[in-house]
């Protein structure tokens, strides 16, 4: 039972890594948000401590699993997944 809770809570305490159906990593969901926030793969990668050339993989890897053929369109899909998971006041 112990390990159901913790699994559970868990879950719920990190948010939904699921946008438009596909499980992204955590990595691949912390550079869409930033790219979301308007920042280059550069930027990313100084944010996060990683090269520019690892936030790309991340971000290329994002598009790839969404099956879109720019990040703008990923960051939509993100920003509809966000909507629909928002609770209602």
């Amino acid at each position: 039972m112990a390990i159901y809770f913790h699994r559970h809570a868990k879950r719920l305490l990190q948010g939904s890594r699921v946008v438009h159906g596909v499980t992204l990593t955590r990595r691949e969901l912390q550079c869409l948000e930033w790219a979301a926030r308007g920042m280059s793969a550069r930027n990313i990668g100084q944010t996060l401590g990683i090269t520019r050339r690892t936030a790309a993989f991340h971000l290329d890897n994002v598009r790839m699993k969404l099956d879109v053929r720019t990040i703008q369109q990923a960051v939509a899909l993100l920003a509809e997944a966000r909507a629909l998971h928002r609770p209602e006041a």
